[in-house]
């Protein structure tokens, strides 16, 4: 439904760049998926499904097992030498909190790095740093951190001929589905609904993102 700028996750053959002593033919015969922890995906490279989940859930609490270390900015964390000796795992997000209070909107990958909103509570602002149909301001919520919040703001929306109209719209939103994302409690799912022209009825609801939930790269 929303427009917006592809945001780019980091994926395996990325990371496999980050090793060219590895061909990706070797190195893909090694990947394993291991499922979810808290709704973000966890992948293995040359080590098992039950270590990574282990380093995995050593490093959000703050504890890595002895001689592992991790980056943040690669989404990854490994053991010995980077290169043909490491044994790494990896996980698709590039940002994480340990903890935090409360129900939050989502997860910060969702808007990438010029989405605005994600991952914080009862937002002002939500964006998901594309054009400016992605775009939500004056966003007043009268309920938050509920099994459903509610709230509504400005959005813009399009001609039928392209193009958008002068005046912004009162779009209104709905969240649901409180779940685990980033290792915080979030609503993994936001609704919306606006008229289809300034001054016009209120169309149906819709999901905001074609993405599963709100906790998944937008694209």
């Amino acid at each position: 439904m929303r427009r917006g700028k592809i945001l780019t996750a980091i994926a395996a053959t990325s990371l496999l760049a980050l090793a060219p002593s590895v061909s990706s033919t070797a190195a893909s015969s090694i990947s394993r998926a291991c499922g979810k922890i808290d709704g973000v995906p966890i992948h293995a490279h040359k080590i098992s499904c039950k270590t990574a989940r282990h380093v995995y859930k050593a490093d959000m609490a703050g504890n890595l097992p002895a001689g592992w270390s991790c980056s943040a900015s690669l989404a990854r964390c490994y053991h010995g030498e980077v290169g043909r000796s490491s044994e790494y795992m990896w996980w698709r997000r590039t940002t994480y909190r340990t903890s935090a209070e409360g129900v939050v909107l989502g997860g910060a990958v969702y808007g990438g790095e010029h989405g605005e909103g994600w991952g914080t509570a009862h937002p002002k602002t939500i964006y998901n740093g594309g054009d400016p149909s992605g775009l939500i301001s004056n966003v007043h919520w009268s309920s938050w951190g509920g099994a459903v919040a509610r709230g509504h703001g400005r959005n813009s929306i399009f001609k039928p001929h392209g193009g958008y109209y002068r005046h912004q719209v009162t779009i209104q939103l709905k969240t649901k589905r409180i779940g685990r994302c980033e290792g915080r409690r979030a609503y993994l799912k936001l609704f919306v609904r606006e008229p289809r022209n300034p001054g016009g009825p209120l169309g149906p609801w819709l999901s905001w993102s074609g993405q599963r939930t709100i906790c998944e790269p937008y694209a």
